[in-house]
């Protein structure tokens, strides 16, 4: 059974998790551009990862369904070694 952009848990009649990906915007010192971009990919298929501005060190991290958890999670360990800024919204990176 599903419903719009959920998938339903059959015995629990309630969303399992979103079908959508989660898009967030962050700023990472752009020397640690590809680091991240390295990390994210060793975990294979949480997230994408997508530099919007180069110089400003702007990117979009694209995170699959049911993986918020985990994503955030890597990202609040990631920020004890590197500078990574809260999510921005599309007003901040315009």
């Amino acid at each position: 059974m599903s419903t719009k952009g959920f998938i339903v848990d059959k015995q629990e009649k309630k969303p399992a998790f979103p079908l959508q990906t989660r898009k967030q915007y962050l700023r990472i010192h752009r020397n640690h551009i590809c680091f991240v971009r390295f990390i994210l990919e060793a975990y294979d298929g949480i997230a994408l990862m997508r530099t919007i501005d180069a110089k400003k060190g702007i990117v979009e991290i694209m995170t699959a369904p049911g993986c918020d958890e985990e994503v955030d999670t890597l990202f609040n360990d990631l920020r004890q070694t590197i500078l990574i800024t809260p999510p921005l919204t599309e007003q901040q990176i315009s």
